[in-house]
């Protein structure tokens, strides 16, 4: 079975976080395939439900080289999970993000013979919704040297991701008859105040390369009483654990005897940190010289299973072929980028 089949039947799966049954099995197709190498070795976790697989050549626990992917996707329409090609791209939910990169990996375990070095692949099934019981609950039991996640990147290598938090800000008032309005007891009035309050403090922020995005209000029940809770939801994006907290303190401060704020979440911002220059280095100097292509060092905004790796001090890099759309209708793998990016991680493997 060829890269772009084993791309399809993953396709084929259903996998979203609801769907467990289709988790099951396509972990268990997984599992199937990679047998065929009889040199591979697995182990198998579950946390809180969730199903993560690792296998691997000798110590696959402490591996020289940790190659990740997630088999969950988010939902869509019926008609994306049965996968189609045309004009030299796969199309399908998760042809990128991550069943194409994904069978990428599996056609190259099943047919490296890697001789005393330790390579492993972890395939989790939560990664669309935060990945802590996979990736995050697994990196706390193994010890790789170094790990690659294989997400979308067009061949560039990204070094650096934002931290992401749900900022809630809340505020209260006191119930009555709508006939009688009153500002002073209005708990969305009091909300929308306190939000004007703080706007000029996130457009500043800006300025750190933070983002804040105003996503969710919710206030009221019905339009003739006066509302006595309120909230909105922020997506606050930032680029270091310092930014985050100068700026929690800061709106706190701001908003002082007039709302609560509540972190809903926190997820890391991810680093690769000076470990990994080596490993960035032979990955440059791989493609430009034998592939005739010349990445970038890219920072992105979106967060991934990398985060993990930088809070266990784990050198990390994103490293995937060429695609696009991913969530949306229209997704889709470049064909000859997944070709090529079994070459080029053939290559790297045997170069580390």
């Amino acid at each position: 079975m060829n890269t772009l089949r084993i791309a399809k039947t993953l396709i084929g799966y259903r996998t979203t976080s609801d769907q467990q049954g289709e988790l099951d099995r396509c972990l268990q197709f997984i599992r199937i395939y990679l047998q065929q190498n009889s040199d591979l070795r697995f182990k198998s976790f579950t946390r809180n439900g969730v199903q993560s697989l690792l296998c691997g050549f000798n110590n696959i626990s402490k591996p020289d080289l940790l190659l990740c992917a997630h088999i969950d996707v988010v939902d869509g329409a019926k008609e994306q999970f049965i996968p189609r090609i045309s004009q030299g791209k796969l199309y399908g939910r998760g042809a990128i993000d991550m069943k194409g990169p994904l069978a990428v990996l599996l056609s190259l375990m099943k047919d490296i013979k890697p001789k005393g070095k330790s390579i492993s692949l972890l395939v989790s099934s939560d990664e669309e919704v935060g990945g802590i019981n996979g990736t995050g609950y697994v990196l706390s039991q193994i010890k790789p040297k170094f790990a690659l996640i294989a997400e979308e990147s067009g061949f560039d290598i990204t070094v650096q991701q934002k931290g992401k938090a749900l900022l809630r800000l809340s505020t209260t008032g006191l119930a009555g008859h709508g006939s009688k309005p009153d500002d002073n007891n209005n708990a969305i009035i009091k909300l929308l105040d306190t939000y004007n309050s703080i706007k000029p403090l996130l457009k500043n922020r800006v300025r750190d390369e933070s983002t804040f995005n105003l996503g969710v209000i919710v206030g009221g029940t019905v339009n003739n009483t006066i509302p006595n809770q309120a909230s909105l939801d922020i997506d606050f994006r930032f680029p270091t654990r310092q930014v985050f907290d100068s700026t929690v303190k800061q709106l706190i401060s701001k908003i002082k005897n007039q709302a609560d704020l509540q972190i809903v979440t926190y997820s890391s911002p991810m680093f690769s940190g000076a470990k990994s220059q080596p490993y960035v280095a032979a990955l440059q100097n791989l493609l430009t010289s034998q592939y005739q292509i010349t990445p970038q060092l890219k920072k992105t905004s979106y967060c991934g299973d990398g985060r993990y790796c930088t809070d266990l001090q784990i050198p990390v890099i994103e490293f995937g072929p060429i695609g696009s759309n991913y969530h949306g209708d229209n997704e889709y793998a470049d064909i000859t980028s997944l070709l090529t990016y079994y070459k080029i991680l053939k290559d790297y493997i045997y170069q580390i």
